[in-house]
C-alpha cells in the first residue's frame, strides 16, 4: 500500500470524534428511511445507489464510478494534497488522488467508494467537501459547493436520475 496511509489510532479516533460533533453521526444498521444518521452543511445531494446491487452491469458501473470520483478529487485537491477515506470501525486512512490506487483482496480500494456494507465517508482535510456512502439506506451523500459541481461536469452512470433529495 504505497498511496493508502493507514492513520494512527489516536488520528482515526479523533477524525471520527469530528465526525460525530459536525455531523451528528448516530450509525444504526437499521434501513430506516426517514432516519437519517449524519447531518451535513449545505449545498449536499443525496443519491440512491440501490440500483447498483441489482444491476448486470456492476462492473462497468462501478469502474465508472471509482473512475469520475478520481477525476473529481484531483479537480478539488491541489498538487500532493491527500483526502481522508474512513470506514467506520476500522483503521482510517489518508491518500492522494493523483497517484495509484491500492487495492485489496476484493479488488477494491482499501476503503471503497461505494457503501457495500459498511459506512465510507471521503473528506478534505478542513472538511469542506465530503462525501457519505450509507450502506443500508443504500444512498451517498455528496456536499460541498466544490465538489458538487465537479460531479456534476463527472457524473457516474450511477449517480444519473437518481437524485433523492438535494439542498442548496
Amino acid at each position: 500500500m504505497n498511496n493508502w496511509s493507514m492513520l494512527s489510532n489516536g488520528q482515526n479516533d479523533l477524525l471520527w470524534e469530528i465526525v460525530v460533533t459536525k455531523f451528528n453521526f448516530r450509525p444504526s444498521i437499521k434501513k430506516r428511511r426517514f432516519f437519517m444518521p449524519y447531518q451535513v452543511p449545505k449545498p449536499f445531494i443525496t443519491y440512491d445507489i440501490s440500483s447498483y446491487f441489482e444491476n448486470t452491469a456492476a462492473d462497468t458501473i462501478m469502474d465508472d464510478l471509482e473512475n469520475k470520483t478520481l477525476e473529481v478529487f484531483m479537480e478539488c485537491t491541489m498538487l500532493n494534497e491527500k483526502i481522508y477515506a474512513l470506514d467506520y470501525q476500522h483503521p482510517g486512512y489518508e491518500f492522494d488522488p493523483r497517484k495509484t490506487m491500492d487495492r485489496d483482496e476484493f479488488n477494491e480500494w482499501i476503503v471503497p467508494i461505494f457503501p457495500n456494507g459498511d459506512y465510507y465517508f471521503f473528506f478534505q482535510k478542513n472538511f469542506e467537501w465530503g462525501i457519505l456512502g450509507h450502506p443500508w439506506r443504500e444512498e451517498m451523500m455528496i456536499f460541498g459547493e466544490k465538489l458538487i459541481d465537479s460531479y456534476k461536469k463527472h457524473m457516474p452512470i450511477l449517480f444519473k436520475d437518481n437524485v433523492v433529495e438535494q439542498e442548496s
